[in-house]
C-alpha cells in the first residue's frame, strides 16, 4: 500500500510524486541520504531505524518518491572541446585550467568530494589534487561535507568503519561494523561485536557498548538508542532521560523541546505521540501525523484525516475539525491559518478566532492577515480589524484565487496575477520568487514580470550516485549567486541571472550544479557510455563567467559542490 505524505507546512495531504503542496505552495523535503540507504540493504542500523519510521504515516519526516533523472530522449552525447594552449589534465583527478589565472588566496581552504567508478569516495582542492584518495565506501556526500568542515569524518573502508581527517589520514581505526558521525559534543555512536556504545574523538570509549542501535546526539545533548526492541533517549552520560517504552522516537530537531514518538494500536496501525525532553509523555500516541512547529511553540496533529493542534505543554489550541492548518508566515507569527470545507479562516496561537472559515482565502505575514473573497483583497490586524497597509518592511506574500496562485503586497494589490498553479520563495525578501505553470517553472520579480519564463524543468534524482539531489528551486537566489542552473527541454543546462540573461559559457553542458562556496560550478557532459538506467557524465568545474577552471578525469563519476573547511 502506497504510503501518504504531507506538507510539512499546512499538514496538506500530497498528490503522488508531488514536489510542492497544492495548497501553500511548500517544496516537498527530497530523500535524505541515511533514508536513501535503506534500499540497499547496506547499515543495518539506519535501515532498523528508518524501517521504523517509514510505517509510521505521521511521523514528522517527510520524503518524496525517489525518480530517475528527467531527460529527453536522444540527447547527443559531446565531447568536451578543450583549447590545448590553456587546459593541462592531470589523469588522476584534475587541474587548473588556465595558468594566468591570478590565484585566489583562499582556494585552498576548499575541496569537494568525488567518486570514482568502482563507488569509492575522495576529495579533491581548488586546485583539483586529490586530497582523499578514492578508497573509502559509504559515499553519503552531504553527510561528509558537513563532518569534514569540523575536521573528523566518519568513513567505510574495506567493509569496516572508522574516521579519518581532511586529508584521508586514518585517526580512528576502521575496526567497527557500523559507525555515524560525531556531534557537537565530541561523541559518536559506534558499533563492536553487534552492539552499540559511544567514542569520543580520540576513540575512547565513553559509554558501554550495550545497545541494539544508537543514533547521533541531538542538540539538545540526548541521543535515541535502542534496547530490547525498544527505544529511548540518552544524556551523553549514558543516563536515561527518555524510557525504553516506545518503538520508535524521532531525534530532536530544529531546537525542539519536545519529540514524536512511534507506536502500534490495538489494530496493528502506527499512531504518533510526543514526549518532552524529560521523558513526560505530551499527548499519547493516538494520531495518524504529527509535527511540531518549534518557532512558535505548536504541535500540529491528524486524526481521521482532519487536522487540530495543541501547545507543547499538552493543551489542545483547536480540535482535529480542519482540513489543514498551517502557521502563518514570520519568526514571531502568533496566527494559525485553518481550512474547511475549501473555506478559510485564523485563529490566534491560543485558539482565539480571529476570522471564521468563510472565506476564499486567507494568509498571514507575522501577525497581519491577507484576506481574499471575491474580488475584495485586504488586511487585517491580529485582533481582525482591517488596515489599510501592514507596516514595517516590504510585504510580499502568495495568496490563491479559483486555483490559481499570484502575490499581493501590504497595500492589499495585487503585483503577480493569479495564473500560477504554484509558486516558492519570499518575494518581499529576495528580488526574484520562483512560479510554476504546466510543470514548467521560472521567475517572477517584484514588479510582477516574468524574468525568468516559466519553461523550465525540476530535475529530481533517484539517489547521490547521480548528479544533485531536487532542484532547491525555491531557494535558488537565497545566497545571492550571479547565476543559477536551469534545464529547458532540449535537455541540456543554461545557468541565467536574476534579469534572464544566459550566462556565456565555451560550450553546452548536459548537466550542471549550482555554485559552491569557491564560486565554482561542476558541469557535465554525458559520456558515450551512459544509459537510462545509469548517467554517466565528464565532469568540469566553471566559474561564475563560464570559463573552465578544473578538469575531471573520466574515473571520476560524480562530484560534489566546493564547500570551506577551516
Amino acid at each position: 500500500m502506497e504510503e501518504k505524505r504531507y506538507c510539512k507546512n499546512c499538514g496538506r495531504e500530497l498528490e503522488e510524486n508531488a514536489k510542492f503542496c497544492g495548497k501553500c505552495g511548500q517544496k516537498v523535503e527530497p530523500v535524505r541520504q541515511e533514508e536513501k540507504k535503506v534500499s540497499n540493504g547496506k547499515h543495518c542500523r539506519r535501515k532498523k531505524i528508518k524501517g521504523k519510521m517509514a510505517a509510521g504515516v505521521g511521523i514528522a519526516v517527510f520524503v518524496v518518491a525517489s525518480v530517475a533523472i528527467v531527460t529527453t530522449g536522444g540527447i547527443q552525447k559531446r565531447k568536451f572541446e578543450k583549447n590545448s594552449e590553456e587546459i593541462m589534465t592531470e589523469k588522476e583527478a584534475g587541474k587548473k585550467v588556465d595558468k594566468k589565472e591570478k590565484k585566489n588566496p583562499e582556494q585552498d581552504k576548499y575541496m569537494a568530494l568525488v567518486q570514482n567508478e568502482d563507488g569509492k569516495w575522495g576529495a579533491i582542492n581548488s586546485e583539483g589534487k586529490m586530497v582523499i584518495p578514492c578508497e573509502l565506501e559509504d559515499s553519503d556526500f552531504l553527510e561528509k561535507e558537513e563532518a569534514l568542515k569540523s575536521g573528523l569524518c566518519c568513513a567505510e573502508k574495506n567493509g569496516k568503519y572508522g574516521y579519518i581527517d581532511r586529508e584521508g589520514k586514518e585517526v580512528i581505526p576502521f575496526i567497527y561494523e557500523n559507525a555515524d558521525q560525531f556531534s557537537e559534543n565530541g561523541l559518536a555512536p559506534v558499533e563492536k561485536d553487534g552492539k552499540w556504545g559511544y567514542i569520543n574523538k580520540e576513540g575512547k570509549e565513553e559509554i558501554p557498548f550495550i545497545y541494539d542501535n544508537a543514533r547521533c546526539f541531538s542538540w539538545n545533548g540526548l541521543a535515541v538508542v535502542e534496547s530490547e526492541g525498544k527505544e529511548g533517549c540518552i544524556n551523553e552520560n549514558g543516563d536515561v532521560k527518555i524510557s525504553f517504552r516506545y518503538s520508535m522516537v524521532q531525534s530532536f530537531s530544529q531546537k525542539a523541546t519536545v519529540t514524536a514518538v512511534l507506536e502500534k494500536d490495538d489494530t496493528g496501525e502506527w499512531k504518533n505521540g510526543i514526549v518532552n525532553e524529560q521523558g513526560e509523555e505530551i499527548l499519547p500516541c493516538i494520531f495518524d501525523f504529527v509535527y511540531t512547529y518549534p518557532q512558535s511553540e505548536i504541535i500540529l496533529v491528524q486524526s481521521d484525516e482532519k487536522y487540530g493542534c495543541f501547545e507543547q505543554s499538552g493543551r489542545q489550541i483547536l480540535p482535529c475539525a480542519y482540513d489543514s492548518l498551517w502557521i502563518g508566515a514570520g519568526e514571531q507569527s502568533r496566527v494559525i491559518i485553518a481550512e474547511k470545507d475549501e473555506k478559510y479562516g485564523c485563529f490566534s496561537t491560543d485558539g482565539k478566532e480571529i476570522v471564521p472559515c468563510v472565506y476564499d482565502f486567507v494568509n498571514a505575514s507575522d501577525n497581519y492577515i491577507l484576506v481574499c473573497q471575491g474580488e475584495e483583497i485586504y488586511w487585517l490586524d491580529e485582533n481582525g480589524k482591517q488596515v489599510s497597509e501592514v507596516p514595517g518592511d516590504e510585504v510580499i506574500i502568495p495568496a490563491e484565487k479559483d486555483g490559481k496562485w499570484g502575490y499581493v503586497n501590504g497595500e492589499g494589490q495585487v503585483i503577480v496575477p493569479f495564473e500560477y498553479d504554484s509558486m516558492m520563495g519570499e518575494l518581499g525578501q529576495t528580488d526574484v520568487a520562483a512560479v510554476e505553470k504546466e510543470g514548467k517553472w521560472g521567475y517572477i520579480n517584484k514588479e510582477g514580470e516574468e524574468v525568468i519564463p516559466a519553461v523550465y524543468e525540476v530535475l529530481d534524482y533517484a539517489n547521490m550516485q547521480e548528479p544533485g539531489e531536487l532542484m532547491q528551486i525555491g531557494n535558488a537566489w537565497i545566497s545571492n549567486p550571479l547565476y543559477v542552473p536551469m534545464f529547458p527541454e532540449e535537455g541540456v543546462v543554461v545557468y541565467l541571472n536574476k534579469e534572464g540573461e544566459k550566462m556565456k559559457m565555451d560550450q553546452e553542458y548536459d548537466f550542471g550544479r549550482e555554485f559552491g562556496e569557491n564560486g565554482f560550478a561542476a558541469v557535465g557532459i554525458e559520456r558515450e557510455d551512459s544509459t537510462e538506467a545509469e548517467r554517466k557524465y565528464i565532469w568540469n568545474y566553471i566559474d561564475e563567467s563560464g570559463k573552465v577552471m578544473l578538469e575531471l578525469s573520466e574515473d571520476i563519476v560524480y562530484v560534489g559542490d566546493f564547500f570551506k573547511v577551516e
